[in-house]
């Protein structure tokens, strides 16, 4: 009996070794899947069309047959709306998503001309990637929408003096939960907006040359850092209570974010030796980094892509509770074959 026990033990810790390499390696091949999915779309040539509108799941899923859409609407097979050029002059938007939960991403368009790039009213699992939207007032405006992500795009608006319409990059308006990251927010009058949003994270950002604010935050509970502030003529207002900062990179933190205006010293590992003050109310970046190389190491260094990690997340526990069996397991062999037993 203890030789069969001996045997299920052994056979439980080889499984938990052989397993990590495995996920390590699924982990590496996801992320650089998914980087040379985004390279791979850059280069595509763009179909020109008329300004997309879709409201409902019902509606996407007809639309989706209709344009030879790829995708089911799973997580695991989304919608893939790419490749298009749209001239939104006439239409108010370029691409405008209402009331759906589908799974979908808009990828590699190129949008103008239009009041809004992309418009979202009450949509979740949306991935908005790698699109250029240029010349319109608003770039992404994002309403009471969650749980999407808007990545690697590029957003130049205009401004309106005549009707003073204020030009914004990306905005979110009563809407959580979402992820902005490695976006481009340039020459807009407002790169980021965030109004009544909260719960969001802003990471690996870089905003730059607004013409009134880099970003604007008016809600609470969202976390920025690791974003490029480059000269936007003021870097950025906080009427809430937000987190500029992932914690001292010393004690396992990530740091805040890069200001070109920061008038503080580098403590001597591209970390600055006092606070940068945000303005609006008493907010501040705890950790802001001096160096924008050291910060780009951290940033390749951040983390797996979280989807990956959401999926995976279940492993956790699981390989604890091996590593419980296979110790109680030995531990009752080596009692049961001390002497005395």
């Amino acid at each position: 009996m203890s030789n069969r026990l001996s045997i299920f033990a052994i056979t439980i810790m080889l499984i938990s070794i052989l397993t990590l390499p495995a996920i390590y390696h699924d982990a590496t091949n996801h992320k650089q899947n998914f980087e040379l999915s985004y390279e791979k779309t850059i280069n595509n040539e763009r179909e020109v069309r008329e300004p997309i509108k879709i409201d409902g799941n019902e509606d996407l899923a007809f639309q989706a047959e209709y344009n030879d859409w790829p995708g089911d609407g799973s997580e695991d097979d989304p919608y893939i709306i790419e490749g298009y050029e749209i001239n939104g002059k006439g239409y108010g938007y370029c691409i405008s998503l209402n009331n759906i939960n589908s799974h979908f991403r808009l990828k590699n368009n190129l949008l103008y001309d239009a009041s809004t790039g992309i418009h979202f009213l009450n949509v979740r699992n949306g991935i908005i990637r790698n699109n250029i939207c240029v010349n319109n007032y608003n770039g992404i405006y994002i309403i009471e929408s969650s749980e999407n992500i808007i990545e690697k795009n590029t957003v130049d608006s205009k401004s309106d003096l005549a009707t003073f319409i204020d030009a914004l990059g990306i905005m979110l308006r009563y809407s959580h939960n979402n992820t902005i990251t490695y976006n481009n927010a340039s020459n807009n009058d407002v790169g980021f907006f965030l109004s009544y949003s909260n719960h969001n994270l802003v990471r690996h950002n870089v905003i730059s040359s607004n013409r009134w604010w880099g970003i604007d935050i008016l809600g609470d509970h969202n976390l920025l850092y690791h974003n490029m502030l480059l000269k936007n003529s003021n870097q950025a207002r906080d009427r809430g209570e937000n987190e500029w900062d992932a914690g001292d990179p010393e004690e396992d933190g990530r740091g805040g974010n890069y200001w070109s205006d920061y008038q503080g010293a580098d403590r001597g590992d591209g970390i600055g030796d006092e606070p940068y003050n945000i303005s609006g109310k008493t907010n501040q970046d705890m950790y802001p980094w001096t160096d924008i190389q050291i910060m780009e190491e951290w940033i390749k260094e951040d983390e797996i892509d979280p989807r990956f990690r959401s999926r995976y997340f279940w492993l956790i526990p699981f390989m604890a509770i091996i590593a419980v069996i296979t110790v109680v397991t030995l531990l009752a062999l080596r009692d049961k074959n001390s002497p005395g037993y």
